[in-house]
Formats: C-alpha cells, structure tokens, sequence
C-alpha cells in the first residue's frame, strides 16, 4: 500500500512540476509580446494561485472528515 501510495505520489509530483514549468514558459512568451500582453499576463498568475487556495481547502476538508469520530490517543 505503501508504495502505490508513493507511486501516485510521484506521478503527481511530476504533473505539477511539468505545470508550473509551461505557466512560466507561457509567461515568457507573453512577456515577448510587450505591454499589449500584460492583461493575459496577469490573468494567468492568478489562475495558479486560485487552484492553490481551492487544492488547500479540499485538502483540510479530507483531512477533517478523516479525523472526525477518531479518538486522540
């Protein structure tokens, strides 16, 4: 179980590297195309930060409802 567990770990760790290397490859060609590009430069810094703020949430909710009607030891 373990090492499914670290199997998926890595397959996803690999997936969010190759993500954030094509946003910051993204931003440099936007930045190429002057200030007519600054608009979707912005935008596209946000995007990472919402998925960031909804992943978080998902996370602490799993992590909640994986605990409740555990008792601490």
């Amino acid at each position: 179980m373990l090492s499914a567990a670290n199997g998926a770990y890595s397959v996803n760790a690999g997936t969010v590297t190759k993500l954030g290397a094509d946003i910051v490859q993204l931003d440099h060609l936007l930045r190429s195309y002057g200030p007519e590009a600054t608009e979707a430069r912005a935008k596209g810094k946000k995007v990472p930060a919402k998925k960031k703020t909804a992943a978080n949430k998902e996370t602490s909710a799993k992590r909640k409802s994986a605990t409740r009607g555990k008792k601490k030891v």
